[in-house]
């Protein structure tokens, strides 16, 4: 009496052993064995993954304890890189003379290596600004530059006064190599105009299918042309004389015409027996487009009758 002892079996390698990316190959090699004692057909073998290529075989019919190999590859998708393996299984089937077909599954993770990371590109819209108001655009081009998609991906700028970062219709999400661009504007204060430039740093940021979160960060420096100014208008009252002690009263009115605030203002005039020149409550700063009236009194004397005419300049 003979005594059949149909078998078979299949073993699956995958090549290469991990990946890095959507778009790369995997070729699978399933290895599959005659392991009883009786001839089996039909041998077929199949693999449920889907974009699969079709399993292919070079023969279908198997003597005890001959293998055949067979072949079929894979290109990686997005999906893949996002859960981190490509994990799938094989099942080899044959016929023995007699009786039920017989089977044998394997099965082959391939890893993928998760490199999540994002890039921010920062810039302005203006190379520099010349005045408090003056406004300035900012542009975010947020890029995933790793291999994992990233969600909840958002741009921070703490500048104060900066309006919301606008992505337009942005879901959130990046797949790698994919950009979003963002915009926020920015109107110019007279703090920034007298430190000479705005400076500030945005962060990208966003979080990879392992829950992990990436970051990135770039500043932009926007320069200030800063044009310091002042000017002095001097009159007097009266406009003229006619005896010694009559009293003259001078007003300075110093303004700032440049677009900085200006410190230690101060009005000179050099006319020997001049009063001190006051500026009442004066702090000696000025801020553009800011002005101070002060005063200052003479007395005139015989000399100035007999020359004719009081002359004298005053410096701010």
């Amino acid at each position: 009496t003979a005594i059949a002892r149909p078998a078979i079996t299949v073993r699956k390698s995958a090549s290469p052993a991990a990946v890095g990316v959507a778009g790369q190959l995997i070729s699978y090699s399933l290895v599959v064995r005659n392991s009883g004692n009786v001839t089996l057909t039909d041998v077929t073998v199949t693999d449920p993954l889907p974009g699969l290529s079709p399993v292919s075989c070079p023969a279908s019919t198997l003597a005890p304890g001959a293998s055949f190999t067979c072949t079929a590859t894979y290109t990686v998708t997005q999906a893949d890189a996002d859960s981190g393996s490509v994990l799938n299984t094989a099942t080899a089937v044959g016929s023995p003379p007699s009786g039920a077909p017989v089977r044998s599954s394997a099965a082959a993770a391939v890893p993928i290596n998760a490199t999540p990371a994002i890039g921010l590109v920062k810039t302005a819209g203006s190379a520099s600004v010349e005045r408090a108001g003056d406004t300035v655009t900012y542009t975010f081009v947020v890029t995933n530059i790793g291999n994992v998609t990233l969600d909840d991906v958002v741009v921070t700028d703490p500048l104060v006064g900066l309006s919301a970062v606008s992505c337009g219709g942005f879901d959130g999400s990046l797949v790698p190599a994919e950009s979003t661009t963002c915009t926020a504007t920015y109107a110019a204060t007279q703090a920034d105009v007298d430190a000479g430039t705005i400076e500030n740093i945005a962060t990208a940021t966003g979080r990879a299918p392992s829950g992990r979160t990436v970051t990135a960060s770039d500043g932009v420096s926007v320069p200030v042309m800063r044009a310091p100014a002042i000017s002095l208008v001097k009159t007097v009252s009266p406009t003229t004389v006619g005896r010694v002690g009559e009293v003259l009263t001078f007003t300075f009115v110093a303004r700032n015409v440049g677009n900085v605030a200006v410190t230690g203002v101060r009005v000179t005039d050099g006319l020997p027996g001049l009063s001190v020149v006051s500026c009442p409550g004066f702090s000696g700063t000025l801020a553009p487009d800011q002005s101070v009236r002060c005063t200052a009194t003479y007395t005139v004397t015989q000399a100035d009758l007999e020359r004719g005419t009081i002359r004298n300049t005053a410096t701010a």
